[in-house]
C-alpha cells in the first residue's frame, strides 16, 4: 500500500474518531444536565463532575456508574421530547394566531 493511501486511511480514521467523540460529548452534556436538574445531592454532584470532566474522566464516570448514566440518558431523551412538543405547541399557537389576523 502506498504512502498516500495510508495517509487517506489515517485521515478517515481520525475523522471517524472525532465524530464519535463529538457524539459522546453531546450525550455527556445531556446526561449531566439531566443529572443536575433531576437528581438528588449525590447525582447532582456526579452531573457537575461529568460536566467538568475531560474525555477520559467522562468515560470513567460512565463505566463506574452505568445504571445511573443510562437512567439519566433516558430521562434526558424524555426531556428533549417534551421540550420539542412544547416548542411545537407554542409555534403552532402563534401560527394560528397569525392566521387569524
Amino acid at each position: 500500500m502506498g504512502f498516500e493511501k495510508e495517509k487517506e486511511i489515517d485521515q478517515f480514521n481520525n475523522g471517524l474518531s472525532n465524530a464519535i467523540r463529538e457524539q459522546e460529548f453531546d450525550e455527556k452534556l445531556l446526561v449531566a444536565q439531566s443529572m443536575i436538574v433531576h437528581g438528588g445531592s449525590f447525582i447532582i454532584g456526579l452531573g457537575m463532575a461529568l460536566l467538568q470532566a475531560d474525555y477520559e474522566n467522562s468515560r470513567k464516570i460512565k463505566q463506574n456508574w452505568p445504571s445511573e448514566y443510562q437512567e439519566f440518558l433516558e430521562l434526558s431523551k424524555k426531556d428533549k421530547t417534551e421540550k420539542e412538543q412544547l416548542l411545537f405547541s407554542v409555534t403552532a399557537k402563534k401560527m394560528g394566531a397569525w392566521n387569524n389576523v
